[in-house]
């Protein structure tokens, strides 16, 4: 008895979880945790947000990394909205979870929305880019607006329907499919004669009055989110999506070498270089945590520059420098050679400076 009586005790927060739904688990983990943006929902609407991204392949590996960038930011101010409201009314109400679960179901059916509108931007971008190719404009110098797909279409896209302007009208430069949120329009390349008395009406909502080909975001800073959100979000953000993108490089990096064909030795990451990197200032902080996924192919295909001697320290005999173009700036990647042999990833700069005092 005194056994049975000891493993029930062992067990029975074990019991108690196991009997949550996966929702109560996450609204537990929400309201229990310290950080302004709760990182378990950040990972849920951030994952969301990747693959609605990811829904559409594009060539350009710098305007699909701006567009990664660009949502795990905003999945971040949306998680910060949704933490500083579940656990403002926990406080208020009691923690009644019916409540609780409403506010989360609001922001879930929010979501489905922000994801359709994700991977119709992203697709309006990826076309953007392939209508203005110089042989696509030769070909085919006009645009015709395609009617919404949409069973009940919203009236403010209506007026453009069947429209045809030129490429380079300024029509273009505000108005998209995709400006509206769930907007389910279309357009198509044509040679067919541009139509007479076009409106030239700006159509667009907050969070999405760019152009994604051009701006590289696929929801803007008027949207909702985060033009109503403190300043010192922006903080929380960064170091939620930090954390995000470095937990993901020690999953997925550490086991397979890169090899540069005009490099002697494979690349290895390891913990520390990759938090190294992460941390690193930067510029475009948001850019350089999305940068660590796309670090295998960027060191394969990286310039080597050469190496310098490093003589602070008895473990490591050189740093070897790589330049990256990423979106028409250079980058230098550092990778440390220790007197063991090892080799390894360790950081990267926009600083030009890591250049000097290197030999081949």
């Amino acid at each position: 008895m005194e056994c049975l009586t000891a493993f029930q005790m062992a067990v029975k927060g074990s019991f108690e979880l196991a009997q949550k739904t996966k929702e109560e688990i996450l609204l537990d983990a929400v309201l229990n945790g310290g950080k302004p943006i709760s990182p378990e929902l950040y990972q849920q609407y951030a994952d969301n947000f990747r693959k609605a991204v990811n829904a559409v392949p594009i060539d350009d590996t710098d305007l699909s990394a701006q567009w990664h960038a660009n949502v795990s930011r905003f999945a971040a101010y949306k998680a910060y909205h949704a933490t500083s409201e579940l656990r403002r009314l926990a406080d208020e109400e009691g923690g009644d979870m019916a409540l609780l679960k409403a506010v989360l179901h609001k922001y879930n059916r929010y979501q489905a929305a922000e994801y359709n509108t994700a991977v119709a931007r992203a697709r309006t971008g990826e076309q953007w880019q392939r209508f203005n190719d110089p042989e696509s404009v030769r070909l085919f110098p006009n645009i015709e607006w395609l009617p919404s797909r949409s069973a009940t279409p919203r009236e403010e896209h209506m007026p453009f329907y069947h429209r045809i302007w030129p490429k380079n009208d300024p029509f273009w430069l505000s108005n998209q499919p995709g400006t509206l949120w769930n907007c389910k329009c279309d357009w198509e390349e044509t040679d067919e004669d541009p139509t007479e008395n076009n409106p030239d009406s700006r159509i667009v909502k907050p969070g999405l009055d760019e152009n994604p080909a051009t701006s590289g975001q696929i929801f803007t800073d008027t949207a909702p989110y985060i033009r109503k959100a403190p300043e010192e979000v922006e903080s929380y953000a960064l170091n939620v999506s930090r954390t995000y993108n470095l937990n993901w490089a020690r999953e997925n990096l550490r086991d397979d070498p890169v090899i540069n064909e005009n490099f002697d030795h494979p690349i290895r990451f390891t913990g520390t270089g990759l938090k190294d990197f992460i941390n690193q200032p930067m510029d475009e902080p948001f850019l350089k945590n999305e940068l660590i996924r796309m670090m295998p192919e960027l060191l394969r295909n990286a310039e080597y520059k050469g190496h310098s001697e490093f003589k602070s320290t008895n473990s490591i005999r050189y740093s070897h420098i790589f330049e990256i173009t990423v979106i028409n700036r250079k980058y230098w990647i550092i990778v440390r050679e220790y007197t063991n042999g090892d080799v390894s990833f360790y950081s990267i700069s926009d600083k030009p400076n890591v250049l000097n005092g290197i030999k081949k």
